[in-house]
């Protein structure tokens, strides 16, 4: 096993395997890469040469951190940790880097935006419908709550309320565009949001 000291001419060769270091490799490359993007975003390239560039960084980023993905051993926590860890960062990488592309495409409407980030966001959570149940659930613990207190509705619950109509509002426009498009689209969470509400 190599250690690092002051006196040593030239790094160590990488060990295979998962290692301490392996996370803050992740984040660093990944970090890096999201500047990169974020440079791009800032260019005056055409569209396309931003979208190829786009691209093929994700792709790139995308297997490395699957290769990091298949080094790592379910059995062992901070593995695991280091496996979802590298994942929700690229994820959230990909759903930031693809909405700056987009606030900087001028032709962009407001509507198309709104509808590209809960496809991203769909992407990025597999169960989306559980964390919809969830939330709401969530929520109407803290409505029956304060009903029960008898007390005036907090702030924070009336923000929550508000942000979860404009999130319905948006997950409806979604649905009804996949539908159109024959998609079919997830109509089932939408569907069990709207009747839960009070």
């Amino acid at each position: 096993m190599y250690q690092m000291r002051p006196d040593i001419a030239e790094l160590p060769p990488p060990r295979p395997g998962w290692t301490k270091i392996t996370l803050p490799l992740i984040t660093m490359e990944i970090t890096q890469a999201q500047r990169k993007l974020w440079l791009l975003s800032l260019s005056s390239k055409p569209t396309s040469t931003k979208q190829a560039i786009h691209t093929k960084t994700l792709r790139d980023l995308r297997h490395r951190v699957e290769s990091v993905g298949r080094i790592c051993s379910s059995y062992v926590p901070i593995q695991t940790l280091t496996q979802y860890a590298s994942s929700y960062m690229l994820h959230k990488m990909e759903l930031n880097t693809r909405q700056q592309l987009a606030f900087t495409n001028a032709s962009c409407d407001k509507l198309s935006m709104n509808l590209a980030i809960e496809e991203d966001l769909v992407a990025a959570c597999p169960s989306v419908d559980r964390a919809w149940r969830a939330a709401n659930a969530s929520l109407e613990l803290e409505m029956q709550r304060q009903c029960n207190n008898g007390t005036a509705l907090k702030l924070k619950l009336i923000v929550a309320q508000k942000l979860k109509k404009r999130a319905e509002l948006i997950r409806g426009a979604l649905a009804s565009s996949r539908a159109a498009e024959g998609g079919g689209g997830d109509t089932a969470g939408a569907k069990d949001m709207r009747s839960s509400q009070p």
